[in-house]
């Protein structure tokens, strides 16, 4: 059986600065307010509880926790899912959600 992909969206539960990351660098290179219930990053991973542990949520910023949109056997579609939100969020707030780097 093939691995389960899952697309996740990382949403802020209180407002608060976060890092906003930028193509070419490691680190995050801005702080951005983000407001309760604002995306700060789409994503997927083939394993959430070690790519996105306690600890990795705890460093980005307080009060952001991910939640599984959407679950298939189909890396793919899970990718498709994922470039199909940063698009879609692009096209309504003119720029990348601050946790996403660029679409690959």
């Amino acid at each position: 059986m093939a691995a389960v992909t899952h697309t996740k969206g990382f949403v802020r539960q209180r407002g608060g600065l976060y890092p906003e990351m930028k193509w070419g660098f490691k680190d995050p290179q801005n702080l951005v307010w983000l407001e309760r219930g604002e995306i700060w990053k789409f994503g997927t991973t083939k394993n959430p509880t070690t790519r996105y542990s306690g600890s990795f949520l705890e460093r980005t910023g307080e009060g952001l926790f991910y939640k599984t949109e959407f679950s298939s056997p189909s890396t793919f579609q899970s990718l498709r899912l994922e470039a199909m939100k940063i698009l879609n969020y692009k096209f309504q707030y003119l720029n990348l959600p601050p946790g996403n780097k660029m679409i690959k």
